[in-house]
């Protein structure tokens, strides 16, 4: 494998987005919107599947 390909693999790891913004926070004091974007997608994905699956 080469960098570009773990770069590229690292982008589907939310613990990518969630350094980024504690980096982002400490250092340049920006937001994680991505970070809260993901996490609102992952909680419908989980509440969908809980649900379907007590059926």
């Amino acid at each position: 494998m080469d960098y570009y390909d773990l770069l590229a693999l690292s982008k589907i790891n939310p613990l990518t987005y969630g350094m980024e913004a504690l980096n982002g926070l400490v250092i340049y004091n920006t937001r994680c919107s991505i970070l809260l974007l993901m996490e609102v997608i992952f909680m419908g994905v989980g509440i969908h599947l809980m649900e379907r699956r007590h059926v």
